[in-house]
């Protein structure tokens, strides 16, 4: 009559295991500082593994170049990088 209580208490205390880790991976995955560049690594975002925008580097070149595409296209390329090793870091993550 009792068994099935066992089991549930085992159920809980794995529930408050995970629970704890999914915690803990969320504060390393804060911690954590992704670089992203354009290929020539004229704009540099870094940003949080949680995805807060820490800063934003752009060489003065790309400012003076007189074409909004070029300086948009640097600050695409910057973002997509940032965002690909996102996505590489939380993949190992989440196995």
């Amino acid at each position: 009559m009792f068994g099935n209580l066992g089991n549930l208490g085992n159920l809980m205390k794995q529930f408050s295991e995970i629970k704890s880790n999914m915690q803990k991976m969320k504060q390393e995955l804060a911690d954590t500082v992704i670089t992203g560049k354009d290929p020539g690594e004229k704009v540099v975002i870094e940003m949080s593994g949680d995805l807060k925008v820490k800063a934003v580097h752009v060489d003065p070149s790309v400012m003076n170049s007189g074409s909004n595409a070029v300086a948009e296209a640097c600050v695409a390329a910057a973002l997509e990088s940032a965002l690909d090793q996102f996505r590489q870091i939380t993949d190992c993550l989440l196995g």
